[in-house]
């Protein structure tokens, strides 16, 4: 076992897409996974950069397990895992028991097995034969003025045909310069909250979300009568305004907001799930209007037909990879020309020089002939690493 010249640091997990697990915990079921399945090698601690190996000891009478890892781990927390990713992915926890100089004494608490297989097995590139780089990402810093002006209302727009074809009386509303507001929309973008009369009678709130008190509020003000017999007048017996936030770096920063009310009774709470949606359309389509390509190289850590292990070093990269849920780049195997792919970002790992950036393959710029090259190639590394 090769030991370590620096500490080998714990990694902070920054996104980790959710897996359906069966769990075990009975003790005798846990002895069987890690020998039968596991085999007591080729074993991962989790958690923890460069993905270390963890050596099998023995296990001894009391059923408590000795592993051998390298001394640079700082084993600090009370429990850690280990995992194997045959068809499925599998993880072991243990309570940590003592780390002494390498020699780990462990107890297992439980162990989970994914439910879904993986469909392709993961390939190392030993020899350096493949780079990404050529990255289509979010600007890391977005002109808000341009979200309030021209640019930002096309998109607003475009958003209100779908918002209106699901929801006729729905409309989205643009913060401009120009835009002319109600009291209440002003009241709603001080306060930055969610606006929900279910009755203008009584000018109650929902009590199911968490929204402004507007009956409070104008009783604070000693409008209150004044705005039940507005909205009488008007015939409004239940209105809605939700403000939609653009999520920036600094920070959220309303930029428009959902409005819709009702002459004959209350609105269903069930339409706020479809404004939380219309915002992060919102969010995301501005996102898709404020791209940038940052052209730097970055390693691959390992690759398999489905998706990528990225190893994200880079500093403007390291900013903006994760503004978006999904991106695009090139992927260049040695002597060949670039194969474009559009990727989903399934989980990100963070060290203290770089982010461990797994994606998965969803799209790209010739579909079937770029996935043909991208597995003949995947064919061609696999065989080099087995020879």
């Amino acid at each position: 076992m090769e030991l370590s010249q620096h500490i080998i640091s714990p990694v902070k997990v920054i996104k980790q897409s959710e897996r359906d697990w069966e769990t075990i915990t009975e003790s005798s079921k846990i002895k069987y996974i890690l020998k039968e399945y596991m085999m007591y090698k080729e074993l991962i601690l989790k958690g923890y950069e460069s993905r270390p190996e963890i050596f099998f000891g023995e296990e001894k009478s009391d059923g408590s397990y000795i592993f051998k890892a390298d001394n640079q781990i700082p084993f600090s927390e009370k429990e850690f895992s280990i995992f194997k990713t045959l068809n499925k992915h599998i993880e072991v926890t243990f309570e940590l028991l003592s780390a002494n100089n390498g020699i780990i004494h462990c107890k297992p608490l439980l162990a989970k097995i994914a439910k879904v297989n993986r469909k392709y097995s993961r390939i190392i590139d030993a020899q350096n034969l493949i780079v990404a780089h050529n990255f289509m990402v979010s600007k890391e810093k977005v002109d808000i003025s341009k979200v309030t002006g021209f640019s930002g209302q096309l998109v607003f727009n475009d958003v209100e045909k779908d918002l209106k074809s699901k929801h006729p009386g729905s409309r989205i509303v643009s913060l401009t310069a120009n835009t002319k507001h109600t009291e209440e929309s002003e009241i709603m973008k001080r306060t930055k909250k969610i606006i929900f009369v279910k009755d203008t009678e009584t000018m109650e709130s929902s009590s199911e979300i968490d929204c402004l008190d507007l009956k409070k509020y104008y009783e604070e003000d000693l409008v209150l009568e004044d705005k039940k017999h507005k909205f009488k007048t008007e015939k409004i017996k239940s209105f809605i305004y939700y403000p939609i936030s653009f999520h920036t770096s600094t920070g959220p920063v309303i930029v428009g907001y959902c409005y819709t009310d009702s002459n004959s009774g209350p609105l269903p709470d069930d339409i706020l799930q479809f404004y939380k949606e219309t915002e992060t359309n919102v969010n995301k389509r501005i996102l898709d209007a404020n791209i940038t390509n940052v052209a730097t190289k970055q390693n691959i850590v390992n690759i398999c037909e489905g998706g990528i292990l990225l190893d994200i070093t880079d500093p403007e990269l390291m900013k903006t990879i994760n503004l978006k849920s999904n991106f695009t780049m090139d992927i260049t195997f040695k002597l060949q020309a670039p194969l474009r792919f559009a990727v989903d970002i399934r989980h990100i790992e963070q060290t203290d020089t770089s982010l461990f950036v797994g994606v998965e393959i969803f799209g790209s710029n010739d579909t079937e002939k770029a996935m043909d090259s991208y597995r003949s190639y995947l064919h061609y590394i696999n065989k080099k690493n087995s020879l």
